[in-house]
């Protein structure tokens, strides 16, 4: 379940946010052609064996340890003493404004390291996002896979936008946004479960 809702929250993110990425930057025609020739650089226009490599597995593996296995861990427990991600702060439930945060601190960081205001613009709620569900989990494996699904779906933007096409734009965001929407639904509900069966464990202990 925690698989499905990973694909789908990436799938959904990543697609329903170029769609609105589009939309923002047809008013902004200069930076839209800018944004284009740094993709185009990128290797994220086209899918080869090397832009897999590098735009799907390597950045989001690397970005992931920086962001959330590093910056956010030592972050957390700045703030909370004692904090760790699979075991929390010493068994005691984080306050709410240290996790918060840290996750704020964490995505504008995030943001700050892709070095164009586009990418930063939508990689702060991507940060968000991806920071939200190592926090739920203590599993930064979870992190890694989606930001594997967002930047690997990237390549399927194009096609996903010709087969919803008759729905038009706007159309076409709002079906996008239903799995996005449940399976960060079924995502919280599931690790939610498990934080209640690791706490009844500890305590049966």
């Amino acid at each position: 379940m925690v698989a499905v809702s990973i694909v789908a929250i990436g799938l959904g993110v990543q697609i329903s946010l170029s769609y609105l990425l589009d939309f923002i930057l047809s008013f902004m025609p200069d930076l839209a052609e800018e944004y284009a020739e740094i993709m185009e650089a990128a290797g994220t226009t086209e899918l080869s064996v090397l832009s897999a490599l590098t735009v799907a597995v390597l950045a989001p593996v690397l970005e992931e340890i920086a962001c959330r296995g590093v910056l956010f861990e030592f972050l957390m427990r700045a703030m909370h003493p004692g904090w760790n991600a699979r075991t929390g702060a010493e068994g005691v439930t984080p306050r709410k404004p240290a996790v918060v945060a840290a996750i704020l601190l964490t995505s504008l960081i995030f943001g700050a390291l892709h070095m164009n205001i586009v990418q930063s613009a939508y990689a702060f709620p991507m940060g968000v996002l991806l920071s939200w569900v190592y926090w739920r989990t203590g599993n930064l494996g979870y992190s890694i896979a989606l930001h594997l699904v967002v930047n690997f779906s990237s390549f399927g933007v194009e096609f996903m936008s010709g087969l919803l096409a008759p729905l038009g734009d706007a159309g076409a965001f709002a079906v996008l946004c239903v799995p996005l929407l449940i399976g960060i639904i079924a995502f919280a509900r599931v690790t939610g479960r498990r934080a209640q069966a690791d706490a009844g464990g500890a305590q049966a202990i």
